[in-house]
């Protein structure tokens, strides 16, 4: 549902603050933009604005850390990222053509919700399929609707112990599926005031991401009622600009209690406790931002443009805790030729950080997009050359190369 550079389009009425993600609802010639280098400032001419501008973005409030290529650190952190970065693939999941079970539309999440079991979520059939360990079927639920365990737009999964499921859905909702004797059912659903980029699971506390004018991080508890909403998007005074801006990903990390946050196109990691303090900031040096420049036409009619004058861009592709307490990030570098390939994009960079003090280290660009970590599986999701799930296997700790 995002915006691809290099298009205008307008829109004569500007949308209202209170109204979800206009990325998912946006009208016939609505353009929504990604964003700017960090930093830009306004432009002279035309009133035109250069996004994200300095004022507009969360302050930094002293850095933790600054990882680039070159970080190293050493113990348990560069430990990790060594044997990480040396993981052997071990497991295929997903067919061209096969059975329905084996061929996949499109791999959104994946979620490890018992041992020996994995969840995969595809946004394209709106389901969700259940495998053992050896990637045999066992299990589907979910189909496209707006009825229980239905989905229209599914965006991240995550489980809340073996026999209970929650689902972000673009549809403005939280969905929460639970096994019982007569099979899946829908036991509770959260309506939202915004479009769910992603979702985590805190305790048995649900943190939804999302842009609202008051904060970015929602937390609800396990029936439904919403607790508190913390932290902050893109402060633009243009809805347009502030809703795509401020999309992004969240992880949970029980170490600590630690909601850690990234606004998709902006090179800022975040760590939040649950009461809503922010705990730290780091940035990834070596990130890389696409221009949005905001302005009105001669006709008066106001227009956002993404991707003015080209040049390579990165997005936060993803941001996943682990149960010892580290994070992975990772973010995808977008280029003219990528775009001219239909490649998801060029290449992956991944990092590794802790959640309790936000310090990191670069791991590399060959780790494939991990969705979910158990034990030592890495459970990644590719779309080339057709929808995949790609279990691999790190050493354990002390092992020899």
């Amino acid at each position: 549902m995002h915006t691809h550079p290099g298009t205008r389009n307008h829109s004569s009425t500007a949308p209202k603050p209170e109204m979800p993600n206009m990325s998912l609802l946006r009208p016939a010639g609505l353009l929504f933009v990604a964003l700017a280098a960090a930093g830009c400032e306004r432009t002279a001419e035309a009133g035109e604005i250069n996004h994200p501008t300095a004022e507009n973005i969360p302050a930094e409030a002293g850095l933790a850390d600054i990882i680039g290529a070159k970080s190293r650190a050493g113990g348990e952190l560069q430990a990790f990222a060594e044997r990480l970065a040396k993981a052997r693939l071990v497991l295929t999941v997903g067919k061209l053509e096969g059975p329905p079970s084996t061929v996949f539309g499109a791999v959104e999440d994946v979620d490890v919700h018992m041992p020996g079991r994995f969840a995969v979520l595809d946004s394209r059939y709106n389901e969700v399929r259940v495998f053992d360990q050896n990637g045999t079927f066992i299990e589907s639920f979910g189909r496209p609707g707006r009825g229980p365990t239905e989905f229209l737009a599914p965006e991240a999964l995550e489980s809340d112990g073996p026999d209970r499921f929650v689902v972000a859905d673009r549809n403005a909702q939280v969905k929460v599926i639970e096994r019982t004797p007569a099979g899946m059912q829908q036991r509770l659903t959260i309506p939202l005031q915004f479009t769910p980029e992603d979702l985590c699971v805190l305790g048995h506390d649900i943190v939804v991401q999302g842009p609202l004018p008051g904060g970015l991080l929602h937390l609800y508890s396990p029936d439904g009622r919403h607790q508190r909403t913390i932290g902050g998007g893109y402060q633009s005074t243009n809805a347009l600009v502030r809703n795509q801006l401020s999309d992004g990903r969240a992880a949970c990390s029980a170490k600590g209690q630690t909601i850690i946050a990234m606004l998709r196109y902006l090179p800022y990691v975040r760590g939040y406790g649950a009461d809503g303090t922010l705990r730290w900031t780091s940035r990834l040096a070596d990130f890389r931002t696409i221009k949005i420049e905001e302005g009105v036409e001669p006709d008066g009619q106001p227009y956002v443009l993404l991707g003015e004058g080209g040049g390579d861009y990165d997005q936060v592709e993803v941001l996943h805790a682990l149960d010892d307490g580290l994070v992975i990030v990772q973010t995808a570098r977008h280029t003219a030729q990528s775009g001219r390939e239909r490649r998801d994009y060029a290449e992956l960079h991944t990092y590794l950080l802790s959640a309790e003090t936000g310090k990191g280290v670069y791991v590399g660009n060959t780790v494939p997009r991990v969705l979910d970590v158990a034990g030592n599986r890495i459970y990644t999701g590719s779309s080339e050359p057709f929808p995949q799930v790609r279990v691999y296997e790190i050493a354990p700790a002390g092992a020899s190369s």
